[in-house]
């Protein structure tokens, strides 16, 4: 009889072997310590070249190199540990090859495919006419090149926004908001007073009149 109760059969997310958990372990999804190092990218004990470490975790595919450890649950980038930090792969990838990354880049993805680590060729990278300095298929930029590179190939998280009309829930014209501004004056019971003309909260005409929202209007 197993001295912590009962044990049960579970299957290594990291390796794919059936092994003995205890019953009550039921966030234990390793078989060891190594395969839980390797699934949550973490090898500090690891004597061996950043570049030679990020090779072993990696798969060929298609041209590229794709990640083979746990993704973070929240950007979906692969993970490693880099002198006792948890960083994302592909940014240890660009480290790796070309030293440390300067204040205020970022690493960004000429394949668009976030598990994608290659970084075997020296280059560039042109967008909107400016050249990148390129390792494989990473490239170093400032976040706003980034960002207008997600744009450019309809990769976007977020959809356009909509200010002032053009938003759909919006109930104030540019004409009611010209008009809100120019019967302001800072005197108690003024806001819920414009709130209750305009069918809105004191908080939007708060924001109204202290150019938090709708600022475009003059």
């Amino acid at each position: 009889m197993p001295r912590y109760g009962t044990y049960v059969d579970a299957v290594c997310v990291q390796c794919g072997v059936v092994y003995q958990r205890r019953s009550d372990k039921v966030r234990q999804r390793c078989c060891g310590l190594v395969c839980g190092n390797r699934y949550r990218g973490i090898s500090q004990r690891d004597p061996r070249p950043l570049l030679d470490r990020i090779l072993a975790m990696v798969t060929p595919e298609a041209g590229h190199w794709i990640w083979q450890g746990a993704p973070d649950v929240r950007t979906g980038y692969g993970r490693i540990s880099v002198n006792g930090k948890q960083i994302a792969a592909h940014r240890a990838a660009w480290i790796a090859v070309a030293g440390p990354i300067p204040r205020g880049l970022e690493v960004c993805h000429t394949c668009d495919i976030r598990l994608c680590v290659c970084n075997d060729d020296i280059g560039t990278y042109t967008l909107d006419g400016i050249e990148y300095s390129r390792r494989g298929h990473l490239f170093l930029a400032p976040h706003a090149a980034n960002m207008l590179d997600s744009t450019t190939k309809g990769r976007a998280s977020r959809p356009p926004m909509h200010i002032g009309t053009d938003a759909p829930k919006a109930v104030l014209t540019e004409d009611d908001i010209r008009e809100i501004r120019r019967a302001w004056v800072p005197v108690r019971g003024r806001l819920t007073a414009l709130a209750h003309r305009y069918g809105v909260t004191d908080g939007a005409i708060s924001a109204i009149v202290y150019r938090r929202s709708w600022r475009h209007v003059e």
